[in-house]
């Protein structure tokens, strides 16, 4: 099974745009910015490495996927 990924990006990007930030992405916005403990979305700070990483890891073992996956496996 495939996914477009393409068409699922720009999905996130008008749902950010719609619901978290009130308004079109500015020029020095990230498509995938930091998120605060309540949920507010901090556009200019990119998300870290640590905080996909531990996504990545909670949704394999939910899934009951074994093995260890890295961001670049995406």
């Amino acid at each position: 099974m495939s996914c477009d990924s393409f068409f699922w990006l720009l999905v996130w990007m008008r749902w950010l745009e719609y619901a978290h930030l009130g308004c079109p992405m500015a020029d020095g916005d990230f498509v995938f910015p930091a998120i605060g403990a309540n949920g507010a979305v901090y556009p200019g700070e990119p998300i870290s490495h640590d905080k996909i990483q531990k996504y990545i890891n909670e949704a394999t073992a939910g899934s009951g996927i074994e093995g260890n996956f890295t961001t670049h496996c995406f």
